[in-house]
């Protein structure tokens, strides 16, 4: 492919782009059926991400956060454990 075939190719899918229509988003709680509520602070859960730019860089540091529920204590209820991929 040469230079005036590759910018004959963009402007037309730019053209394209510019003819279609606006997506519309209709209101995602009315049609779900219900809705979700942030309860993090009622439960106490206190948790920040910190994503492991900064620091050693090796590699657990850089695989980001993670999350189990579980039933750790047996007590019925599920117990929720976050962790961390720098700290």
């Amino acid at each position: 492919m040469n230079r005036r075939d590759f910018l004959f190719k963009a402007f037309g899918a730019g053209l394209a782009t510019a003819a279609a229509p606006p997506w519309t988003f209709a209101n995602p709680a009315s049609s779900l059926g219900f809705r979700l509520t942030d309860v993090t602070n009622a439960a106490g859960i206190q948790f920040r991400h910190r994503s492991g730019a900064y620091g050693g860089k090796l590699l657990p540091e850089t695989l980001g956060a993670g999350c189990a529920f579980l039933d750790y204590d047996s007590d019925g209820w599920q117990d929720i454990l976050l962790v961390n991929g720098m700290d």
